[in-house]
């Protein structure tokens, strides 16, 4: 493609997405808040900027991977403080998972000004990232989302158009909101597992040969099993979708009963000091809690199930 994309945000997507991008010959002009994320690329097709400014002068699409709301207004506004650089024609991919209502505040915005909005955050992990098998979950005009077909191809398996502005932004906090689900189910299986007697292995021979698993449990289960918490994704992040989840809610009268429930989890995490570890770390709230529960007069546990191979 001959377009020159803006790459605003090199954290973990962020990287993963400038790999893909470079390695298909589409020239890229990188901003991050730390110049050190860029020393990877120092590349033909590559330019690494010190400001937004600077690095969105020559650009066709913007796009936009901050950690979250706040940041991603500050770069609007850092931006639109130079009135050159907002200039219709650009197209203006926003891929950081953002609440609702400021995806539409930001949109409008960008319209008024001449500017095509696309928000398009993405599903799918670092590893998905490496070989260009990201779902793009789209909201947009259909003739903005053809436009980017030729972009979302370089680092997306799958592009799912998901209707006008916005309902990008939704469907990805809808899968995030079943994401944090299955990792606090995991977590309280395993820690219920722990309490009762089992081994970690013998419960994972158990759920891994049934309809049960799904495929981001293997990795989670053996995190908690070594208690490693290294961050892909952090906890912070997923406590911050949570609480986009809970405002979607309510403005559109979801009941949402178990989302309060998970985000309290979180929040737990966060008072303990766990918010830059990885999401699966909130495993550790169900282990603090349950841990001298056992008044040892429970009867002996089972004998564990027998780990021979298929």
């Amino acid at each position: 493609m001959k377009d020159i994309v803006v790459l605003f945000g090199l954290g973990a997507m962020g990287r993963e997405i400038c790999e893909r991008l470079l390695a298909h010959g589409v020239r890229v002009r990188a901003w991050n808040r730390t110049p050190a994320r860029a020393a990877p690329f120092q590349q033909a097709g590559f330019s690494f900027h010190a400001t937004p400014v600077e690095a969105a002068r020559t650009g066709d699409i913007w796009i936009t991977l901050l950690g979250d709301a706040p940041a991603t207004v500050h770069l609007w506004r850092t931006l639109t403080a130079s009135p050159e650089l907002v200039r219709p024609g650009v197209i203006w991919v926003q891929s950081a998972t953002l609440d609702y209502s400021t995806t539409l505040r930001l949109a409008g915005e960008a319209r008024a000004r001449g500017i095509l909005f696309c928000d398009a955050p993405v599903l799918g992990g670092r590893e998905e990232a490496r070989r260009g098998e990201l779902l793009v979950l789209a909201g947009g005009e259909n003739e903005v989302l053809e436009r980017l077909r030729p972009l979302f191809e370089t680092y997306a398996g799958t592009t799912l158009p998901c209707g006008p502005v916005g309902r990008g932004t939704l469907m990805k906090l809808a899968a995030n909101l079943l994401l944090a689900h299955l990792l606090t189910g995991l977590a309280e299986w395993m820690n219920f597992g722990l309490e009762v007697g089992f081994t970690p292995e013998s419960l994972w021979a158990v759920l891994r040969r049934s309809k049960l698993c799904a495929p981001m449990m293997a990795g989670k289960w053996d995190r908690f099993r070594r208690e490693d918490f290294h961050p892909s994704f952090r906890l912070r992040w997923m406590r911050k979708d949570l609480h986009a989840i809970l405002d979607a809610a309510h403005a559109f009268g979801a009941y949402t009963p178990m989302a309060q429930t998970v985000k309290s989890l979180f929040d737990a995490a966060s008072g303990h000091g766990l918010d830059d570890e990885d999401y699966s770390a909130v495993y550790q709230v169900f282990r603090m809690l349950s841990r001298g529960g056992n008044s040892g007069e429970a009867e002996a546990p089972p004998e564990d199930i027998s780990l021979h191979q298929d």
